[in-house]
């Protein structure tokens, strides 16, 4: 059966504002009974990089377009070769530069930034490698690079007054669902080789920690897509990830369309149990909310879950991803 992605591309376009970005919300949740969740329009380059990414994967080139623009507004979020969470100059303008965002961001630009922050990135871990979330200025960065160098003081300083200061963020933050993003864009290599054995340890053992994120199925679909794009060390996991998947899809009655989008996307790329993803697709496609009224399921969040972050585009986006591998699958 072969899939097409017609009513989803309008819903897509229909979504894309004119700077670039897609709708995105900043979500309150309830913090007490009968309180109304606030649904507050916040674009994000992180939710429109994993926009691209998923378009990107479709080879479609009626995306083309929207994938130009989507980039262009990455280009003018960002600062010297790196991204924060927020666009700069808004009201949630006072979180840091970090990882997770100039993984995602890099990797959809391509060879469109001018700044090269590999080295940067590479060196941005902990005695054991593993990458931390935060932008951490070292003394050698600031030899090799002072203008950039002096950006991430002042994004450090800013963020200091409220969110370090009350201890929502911490300098030495670091979880796989982030490590993984990092991998994605830096690829594999001897460098990094500590760091893919670990998250495969807390694969392995489910000993891990999900700060910013609130499911580990986005932590399994970072690392599927890590592996799709050349961390072939991932398939060592792939087993035990899809296992994971396929009981959580087959047993939890609360999973979000988000999540069940992403659960199928894992299965894809690491080709197992293929007749659950084919199922979950076709469920999406066949639902009263395709094409047009998918809902902001939380991706990101709050270290302390005082808000959450999510795209009914991604959701879509996501959908077009799952339904370009099946239509591949089908040749």
């Amino acid at each position: 059966m072969k899939y097409n992605y017609d009513l989803v591309l309008e819903y897509i376009l229909s979504q894309q504002d004119e700077d670039g970005s897609f709708i995105t919300y900043r979500i309150n949740p309830k913090q007490y009974p009968n309180q109304k969740v606030k649904r507050i329009p916040d674009p994000s380059p992180f939710l429109t990089a994993n926009i691209l990414y998923s378009l990107m994967c479709s080879n479609d080139v009626r995306f083309e377009t929207i994938i130009e623009r989507g980039q262009q507004f990455l280009i003018s979020m960002g600062t010297s070769g790196f991204w924060r969470f927020w666009p700069k100059n808004t009201q949630s303008d006072v979180v840091p530069f970090d990882l997770d965002d100039t993984a995602i961001c890099s990797f959809v630009l391509k060879d469109k930034i001018t700044f090269d922050n590999r080295k940067v990135i590479s060196r941005n871990v902990d005695k054991n490698g593993y990458f931390y979330t935060w932008l951490r200025p070292s003394f050698r960065f600031f030899v090799s690079h002072p203008s950039e160098f002096s950006l991430f003081i002042k994004s450090i300083f800013e963020s200091f007054k409220t969110l370090f200061r009350k201890k929502l963020l911490g300098l030495s933050d670091k979880e796989p669902a982030v490590a993984a993003n990092v991998l994605l864009y830096l690829g594999q290599s001897d460098k990094n080789k500590k760091c893919i054995e670990i998250i495969i340890k807390e694969v392995e053992t489910q000993d891990f920690e999900l700060q910013f994120y609130e499911d580990e199925i986005c932590l399994y679909y970072h690392i599927s897509r890590a592996y799709k794009n050349g961390i072939s060390s991932f398939q060592k996991v792939s087993d035990i990830i899809c296992n994971r998947i396929a009981e959580r899809v087959l047993h939890d009655s609360e999973l979000t369309d988000l999540h069940k989008v992403m659960a199928a996307n894992v299965l894809l790329d690491f080709g197992g149990f293929h007749d659950v993803s084919s199922l979950m697709i076709h469920s999406l496609i066949h639902s009263s909310k395709f094409p047009d009224k998918w809902e902001a399921d939380t991706y990101f969040c709050g270290k302390q879950r005082i808000f959450q972050a999510g795209s009914p585009v991604l959701t879509a986006a996501l959908l077009v991803e799952a339904m370009a591998k099946l239509n591949r699958n089908e040749k």
